[in-house]
């Protein structure tokens, strides 16, 4: 083959792979894919354990109750979905008085039930027109009393990048910026048998 028309083919094959490639992206800015050439947006994984406790406004049981173990985050091969190496059932309540804290997914139809102490999502935004990520939780006791809420970060997450935590029920909304829960403290009045539910977002720059 001439030198001329050897240089002429491989423009073309350039040229049909350039093509190919930028449909390729622009097909997966549509479908709101995140692809390596135009956007990164995942994040670092990071885990966040939420405890619950309250004093039961009975004469005969005054001791403290609680919820202690309950985790939300993020792992890098997590889905939205139920993962059974991440997403835990609430365990059931024992005898006497009980409070518990789940995340509730029904949508999951999983057969031992719908409400769960762990909640692992993944690492990419699904929208990346509105970057946040949300959770919903409920508390639940068969006592009455104040409920405390506590916070605490067990393992570094995507420093430099959060804008805010949102936490709100029913109208009241509690914020914190700059990665700082310790200003979140929410002490709530639980009647027997009610459930109180949360949703908690975290905003990203």
């Amino acid at each position: 083959m001439k030198k001329n028309s050897l240089f002429q083919y491989l423009l073309f094959i350039i040229f049909l792979l350039l093509t190919n490639c930028n449909e390729k992206s622009d097909s997966a800015l549509n479908n709101n894919e995140c692809v390596d050439i135009v956007c990164d947006q995942n994040l670092n994984e990071f885990l966040l354990k939420i405890s619950v406790s309250m004093t039961p406004y009975d004469i005969d049981a005054l001791d403290l109750i609680g919820d202690y173990e309950n985790y939300l985050g993020v792992m890098a091969d997590a889905t939205n979905g139920y993962d059974l190496e991440y997403d835990i059932l609430e365990s059931p309540s024992g005898p006497g008085n009980w409070i518990s804290l789940y995340f509730p997914h029904p949508e999951w139809g999983h057969n031992l039930g719908d409400n769960f102490t762990q909640d692992i999502i993944g690492d990419t935004f699904l929208d990346l027109d509105e970057k946040k990520l949300e959770w919903f939780f409920n508390v639940e006791s068969n006592a009455e009393g104040t409920i405390n809420l506590d916070f605490e970060t067990i393992s570094d997450y995507c420093y430099d990048c959060i804008e805010s935590i949102q936490l709100s029920i029913d109208e009241d909304m509690y914020i914190a910026n700059n990665m700082n829960f310790s200003n979140i403290n929410i002490s709530r009045f639980l009647q027997q048998n009610q459930i109180l539910s949360f949703n908690l977002q975290i905003h990203f720059k």
